[in-house]
């Protein structure tokens, strides 16, 4: 049954009956062909291929993200949250990220400065222990590191026919409207979460076409909007060392080095 519909002046419309038969496999064959012409596309393949050389091209930046989440039922919004976060990176060493609106917790930063990589964690339980943990490891012994900046589709470690194949993306064609020119990318993401119906999200990477850099990802489901934008307040500028330096706030106490630590730490 198809339900929620509105007329232009805000009419429920009657509820429509479409019979439909569910089977296991996410989509058919003439769906997965599809899909797979369109990873191929010379134009998405072109798109990403650029992409590559202008990341490649990156030597810092400063940057915001802002992230919100609408929740719907029976196609209106009944709640809304937003969330921030801050990063900051420059070759070759220095690192910064601030979560902690993101995973709900009174601090969480995590850095490099070249010479220590850091991690600053504090809920608000800890908080009201006074306890404001700093972790300190020498980046000498941080024998693995898994770093992830500022390349959404991974193509700093692929090849662009390889990332277009193994996500199914397919080019959703430009646009323009109030502010820079943007190619726009998107797949179908299908994900089995146990029950007869599988979780299915639609994703949309907006890509300024000037600069390479992504400015929002938008992620569409049958019961939530989540829109994710990026704002670059600095690129490729000289940025101060301090700026990547652990905190010195007072109450905060340091832990000894972490010999053996490996980071696998997706900061974005």
């Amino acid at each position: 049954m198809l339900a929620g519909f509105h007329s232009a002046e805000g009419v429920i419309a009657e509820p429509v009956n479409l019979p439909f038969q569910t089977g296991t496999e996410e989509m058919d064959d003439v769906v997965k062909n599809k899909v797979a012409v369109a990873a191929r596309a010379p134009e998405l393949l072109k798109l990403l291929a650029d992409l590559r050389e202008k990341r490649a091209a990156l030597t810092s930046v400063l940057e915001r993200v802002q992230g919100m989440q609408i929740n719907l039922e029976d196609g209106l919004s009944v709640s809304m949250s937003c969330q921030g976060s801050e990063f900051r990176w420059q070759q070759p060493d220095l690192y910064y990220g601030d979560v902690f609106e993101i995973i709900s917790c009174a601090n969480f930063r995590i850095g490099s400065d070249g010479q220590n990589w850091w991690w600053h964690y504090q809920t608000e339980a800890l908080a009201r222990g006074k306890t404001n943990g700093l972790v300190l490891c020498p980046a000498s012994e941080m024998q693995e590191q898994n770093i992830s900046f500022l390349d959404p589709f991974h193509l700093i470690e692929k090849l662009p026919e390889v990332v277009s194949g193994d996500l199914q993306l397919a080019y959703a064609g430009a646009r323009n409207s109030n502010g820079p020119p943007l190619h726009l990318i998107e797949r179908w993401n299908f994900q089995d979460i146990g029950t007869a119906r599988p979780l299915v999200r639609k994703m949309q990477w907006a890509i300024d076409a000037r600069t390479g850099q992504l400015t929002e990802l938008a992620i569409f489901g049958a019961d939530s909007v989540e829109r994710t934008r990026y704002i670059y307040d600095k690129i490729n500028e000289p940025l101060p060392r301090s700026l990547f330096s652990p905190p010195a706030e007072p109450g905060i106490t340091s832990a000894p080095g972490c010999a053996g630590r490996r980071l696998h730490q997706p900061l974005h």
